[in-house]
């Protein structure tokens, strides 16, 4: 039997990835912000709402950048 390799980037972010959590390759920071999101049932609103609906650019690695949490968590 073959380990599955580890993933190098997570899938919602791009920052790097620890592992596979709920079937997707994620960082340890968009692993708990999707338990917390929807263990409290949580309800975001896009912070762009009127220009850019679910269409925020998620991308840590760009540390000017303030992720929406209403497209973080539609792109977990």
């Amino acid at each position: 039997m073959h380990p599955i390799p580890r993933p190098e980037l997570c899938a919602v972010c791009g920052d790097s990835a620890i592992g596979y959590h709920y079937n997707v390759a994620s960082c340890s920071g968009c692993r708990s912000f999707f338990r917390r999101s929807i263990k409290g049932g949580k309800q975001y609103v896009c912070k762009r709402a009127a220009l850019l609906e679910g269409r925020c650019k998620v991308d840590r690695r760009d540390q000017k950048h303030v992720v929406c949490k209403r497209c973080r968590l539609n792109a977990c």
